[in-house]
């Protein structure tokens, strides 16, 4: 026996084994969207804490808590990891606080404490404290009906408003010069929200919503951004309803002389597919050159086979009102606390295993090219979704054997009818065969090949008439093969199985990876 008779099938089966790793490495390599790198991991040993972040001359300073400490990660335009150091220790676990890497302001038990780095003296700037907002500049903080504001950078605090019912949060704008605060009250069954100056003591307050409220009703995450004395809030609208919890999510555009103001339930829909996602988490608003972006959480694609927890940043579209979402993280991790650097990086935190690494992501064109580097974890990520993709060929097996129904018959029937025509190696059995082979296929398997198989595959084989024209190249690319290959004591029998054995090779593994 030709050792080639055995060697083309297998030669066959590795060369359409690695089209389809090569398919699976282009999609690790695949940008999270045009434009934007791959995730690009900063610093590991992080943890899932809420991030404070400040811009530097030319850096950003990253702060984050980890465990009783809090570190601060230097990072640069192209989010590289400048410096990592703890600057402050001995803290409470999951406190709130305010820091430049200068001073330490946070809540304890009611106390609002100032602390130096290095040091283990606390300052007490007041007591029965109940919460606190920050600011890149400020912090804010409440005693019941009373809202205060601290200077970190005067060492100063004052009485800014107070309100007919409790406080249930603060939230203080990021301007530096002139800043506003929003006070959110709560009676039984009333929602309310009022801006002040920040800057100004005992000032009147200016309402701006009224949101009334049920019992299992209630009202979250309230965030103000400001920018060139734009005023936008955000907020999350909570309620159970049938055992079910349901969070909205609103977002609006403030006048400062107005009480009515038009506050909208977001709605969030990807760019490219038009899905509209349901419950999107960790967002964030922020105002960017006069226009309003929400960076947030949701589970997503990474591509059609693989889903995860992403990081989205989403603009308004005025015209069709809804938020236009573009997916930034391209990891199989899940990402939380998204935030922007720049309007050229964002910023966040990738779950991997059991630990945190600070991540994001850049416009920069050499991050770009930097991050599209073929890395282990890609051939790795390749490898494995290679062999997941080859549990479709499985299925196309039976398929293909279905396939080979038709030309079994007719051999069946040759050989109770016509035996002489076998016997004497006419031609034209061998080419009826195969033929009935082929217009099976052709039948057939435009009714595989379609759907989500045009998704799955890779171009060479996602395109109109493909279950025609290439079940017809194999055909001809299979006759020549198996000429090449077959011995010449094989019986005219041998010859058309050898012939459609290599037809239905490349039927299953051209096929088979993208039909599930």
């Amino acid at each position: 026996m030709k050792k080639r008779s055995w060697l083309i099938p297998i030669l066959m089966a590795l060369f359409l084994i690695s089209l389809v790793f090569v398919h699976q490495l282009s999609i690790q390599k695949q940008l999270p969207s045009e434009g934007w790198s791959k995730t690009v991991t900063i610093s590991d040993g992080v943890k899932a804490n809420q991030p404070f972040i400040i811009k530097g001359d030319s850096n950003w300073q990253y702060y984050i808590q980890v465990k009783d400490a809090v570190k601060q990660i230097t990072v640069d335009e192209r989010l590289n990891k400048v410096d990592e150091i703890t600057v402050f220790k001995d803290l409470p676990s999951k406190v709130q606080y305010w820091t430049d890497g200068n001073k330490i302001v946070y809540l304890n038990e009611g106390d609002l404490i100032e602390k130096a780095p290095g040091t283990n003296k606390e300052t007490v700037i007041d007591s029965e404290v109940m919460g606190l907002s920050v600011s890149k500049h400020y912090v804010a903080y409440w005693k019941n009906h009373k809202a205060f504001g601290y200077i970190p950078s005067e060492d100063k605090s004052h009485e800014v408003a107070a309100t007919e019912n409790n406080i249930m949060s603060l939230s203080v704008s990021d301007a530096k010069e002139d800043p506003t605060l929003l006070i959110n009250t709560k009676n039984e069954n009333l929602v309310q929200g009022f801006i002040v100056p920040f800057m100004e003591e005992g000032s009147e307050l200016n309402k701006i919503f009224e949101l009334p409220t049920q019992p299992g009703e209630y009202v979250s995450n309230f965030q103000l951004v400001e920018s060139n004395d734009r005023l936008s809030v955000y907020y999350n609208f909570n309620a159970v309803k049938q055992g079910n919890k349901i969070v909205d999510h609103y977002v609006g555009d403030i006048d400062k002389g107005a009480e009515d103001n038009k506050i909208a339930k977001v709605k969030i829909v990807e760019e490219e597919t038009g899905y509209q996602f349901q419950k999107p988490s960790f967002a964030t608003l922020t105002l960017e050159d006069g226009q309003k972006h929400l960076y947030f959480s949701a589970t997503g694609l990474l591509s059609p086979k693989r889903a995860s927890f992403n990081v989205y940043e989403a603009v308004f579209d005025e015209n069709s009102e809804t938020w236009k979402a573009e997916r930034r993280s391209s990891t199989e991790n899940s990402s939380y606390f998204a935030y922007p650097l720049s309007n050229e990086a964002i910023v966040w935190l990738d779950k991997q295993k059991d630990e945190y690494l600070l991540a994001g992501t850049s416009q920069n064109e050499k991050v770009i090219e930097s991050s599209l580097k073929t890395s282990g974890e890609d051939y790795a990520l390749a490898g494995y979704y290679t062999m997941f993709s080859l549990t479709g060929s499985a299925m196309m097996l039976l398929f293909v054997a279905g396939f080979l129904i038709g030309p079994g018959i007719f051999l069946f029937g040759l050989f109770a009818v016509n035996i002489s025509a076998i016997e004497n190696e006419r031609g034209w059995v061998r080419y009826v065969t195969v033929g009935l082979f082929l217009i099976t296929v052709i039948i057939f398997l435009p009714k595989i090949v379609f759907g989500q198989f045009s998704v799955l595959a890779p171009e060479y084989l996602a395109f109109q008439w493909n279950g025609i024209v290439i079940p017809i190249i194999i055909a001809v690319v299979s006759h020549f093969l198996s000429k090449a290959g077959e011995n010449e004591d094989w019986t005219l029998i041998q010859k058309t199985f050898y012939e459609l054995g290599l037809n239905a090779l490349f039927i299953v593994l051209l096929f088979g990876p993208y039909i599930i």
